[in-house]
This record gives C-alpha cells, structure tokens and sequence, in this order.
C-alpha cells in the first residue's frame, strides 16, 4: 500500500515538473517574439534615420585625378585634343542608397592655352578659333547628376569663346574602397558657339567633337 502510495506521489511530481517546464517554455518563447519585434522596431528606426540623414563626402582634396580630352573627325584621321591645365572648385555630394546626388554646382574651367594636339601649328590655328587670348578659358558649370536605369546623366551649361549652352553627358560610376571614379562621355557642335570647324589639308573636320572625361575621387 505504501509503495502505491509512493508511486502516485511520484507521478504527479513528474507532471508537477512537466507542467513547470511546459510553462517555462511557452514563457520563453513570448520573450523571444516580444525580443524579435523590439529588434525588428530597432532597425526599422535606424533605416529611416539613415534616410533621412544621408551620408555625405566633401573637402578640397575630393577629387584625386580630373582628365578632359577631345577628338574631331576628319576625312583622313581623327584629331585627339587635350587640356591639360583643368581647375575645379570643390566638389560636395550626397549619396542616398546606390547613388551619389550633388549637393551643389561646381565649376570646372579649362586653360585654352594648355590644350594641345600634337601639332604646333594646328594648335595656334585652334587658339584662333577659340579667340584667345581674349577669352581664356572654356568653363564647364556642372549642375545636376541624374540616374536613369544602369545610366548617370550629367548635365550643365558651357561656355566656349564666350557663349554659354546647355550639355548632357553618359558617365558610368564605380566605387571602389574609399574611392570613386567617374568616366563620360558628351558632344558639342561648333557652330552652336559660332565657331568654324578647323581645316586639315584643306578639309574642314566634322562640326560634331566628342569630349571624354574622368575624374577621381577620395571619399572622406
């Protein structure tokens, strides 16, 4: 009778323990998913704030390398330019999610003298074009930077012999670790500033010019 007795007292204590355990866990698991939400709450604010304070990178030493260079069609060859005296103001963007934005225009200005092609003589004829020295420069007033599917659009005005008109350019961005660099591509018309195409051997080149650019950055 007694060993009954110990056998039944023995039985509830394992369902006494069971029942414990049983409500150890569902208390444990309303902790976890109380846990989950909290966290999940935690990085939805963190994601927003990111948005709305997007990261940004700026100073005077931004940009590492500026290349700009041209070339002209003729009949017998193409005619490669370039300028290598480019001054730029500082360069200030912001960049939300994948892509940079600019945060303000910047200046780009060319030293006509300093653009060469490879010819002295076909250099001072394009001075002349160009109206050197009265205007000294070609300035390049960088506006906007745009994303239209895999393209970035750059847009702006420049200023050539003293007229100003509006420009596109396709660039393609890559980034790198701490760094950025940009290359694109945008054609111009001469006659839209009034100028004459240049004569080879007595044949003028082609009124359209392609310019290539390049330009580096650090990101700090």
């Amino acid at each position: 009778m007694q060993n009954i007795l110990h056998r039944n007292e023995i039985a509830r204590g394992n369902k006494m323990i069971q029942k414990d355990s049983f409500i150890k866990r569902i208390v444990s698991w309303l902790f976890f998913q109380n846990l989950t939400k909290k966290i999940s709450k935690i990085f939805l604010i963190i994601f927003f704030v990111m948005g709305m304070f997007p990261f940004q990178i700026s100073g005077n030493t931004v940009i590492k390398q500026f290349k700009l260079e041209w070339k002209a069609d003729h009949f017998l060859k193409t005619i490669h330019g370039v300028c290598n005296k480019v001054q730029h103001q500082d360069l200030m963007l912001t960049k939300k999610g994948y892509h940079y934005l600019l945060e303000k225009p910047f200046l780009i200005s060319v030293d006509v003298s300093s653009i060469k092609t490879g010819n002295k003589n076909r250099d001072s004829n394009l001075y002349d074009l160009l109206q050197y020295p009265r205007y000294k420069t070609i300035a390049i007033h960088v506006e906007d930077i745009s994303y239209k599917e895999t393209k970035t659009i750059i847009k702006g005005t420049i200023q050539i012999a003293g007229k100003t008109k509006p420009f596109l350019a396709d660039a393609t961005v890559k980034e790198g670790p701490g760094a950025l660099s940009v290359n694109g591509e945008s054609q111009i018309l001469l006659s839209q500033f009034d100028i004459d195409a240049p004569s080879f051997l007595g044949m003028p080149v082609k009124d359209r010019i392609q310019i290539m650019f390049q330009y580096d950055l650090n990101l700090q």
